[in-house]
C-alpha cells in the first residue's frame, strides 16, 4: 500500500477551527503511525504550509520511525496551501510512478485529522478485496 498523509499549518481558509483537545497533527500522525502504517507500506508525508516546529517534529519522528521500524518514510515540503491542490499533487505522482507492476496497488490518502483504529487499515483492506474500487474510513 502506498500512503499520502496530507499535514498542514495553516486552514484553507485561515480561520480558526475549534477542534477537540485529541485533534492535532502530533496527535493525529502518531495515531495513525502506531494503528495504521504497516511495516510493507509506503509512505510519503505531503507537508504543506508547516512551520518550523511541524518540521522539526516531522523529522524527529520521521527519523525515529526509520530507527524502530527500519522503514522508509519521505516527506515532501510543498507551499500549495490548500487540500484541492496536495490531493491535485498526489494524483500527479500517483499517475507519474504508476507501472505495469503496481497498478493495483492500494493508495490511501490521509489528512492529519483523521483518528485510525487499531483495525483501519483491515477494514479498508478488505473493502478492496470485496470488489470495491474505492473505501473510505
Amino acid at each position: 500500500m502506498k500512503v499520502y498523509y496530507r499535514i498542514s499549518d495553516v486552514s484553507q481558509s485561515n480561520a480558526v477551527k475549534v477542534k477537540p483537545a485529541y485533534i492535532s497533527n502530533e496527535k493525529c500522525l502518531l495515531n495513525f503511525l502506531t494503528n495504521f502504517l504497516s511495516t510493507e507500506d509506503e509512505m510519503v508525508i505531503i507537508a504543506d504550509n508547516v512551520g518550523e516546529e511541524t518540521k522539526q517534529f516531522l523529522e524527529k519522528t520521521r527519523k525515529e520511525w526509520i530507527d524502530i521500524n527500519y522503514q522508509i518514510i519521505d516527506i515532501v515540503y510543498l507551499n500549495i496551501g490548500h487540500g484541492a491542490g496536495t490531493v491535485k499533487y498526489c494524483l500527479d505522482e500517483v499517475r507519474a510512478t504508476t507501472t505495469k507492476d503496481n497498478m493495483n496497488e492500494i493508495i490511501y490518502f490521509v489528512k492529519n485529522d483523521y483518528i485510525h483504529c487499531e483495525d483501519s487499515r483491515e477494514m479498508l483492506i478488505e473493502g478492496i478485496n470485496l470488489g470495491a474500487n474505492y473505501v473510505t474510513l
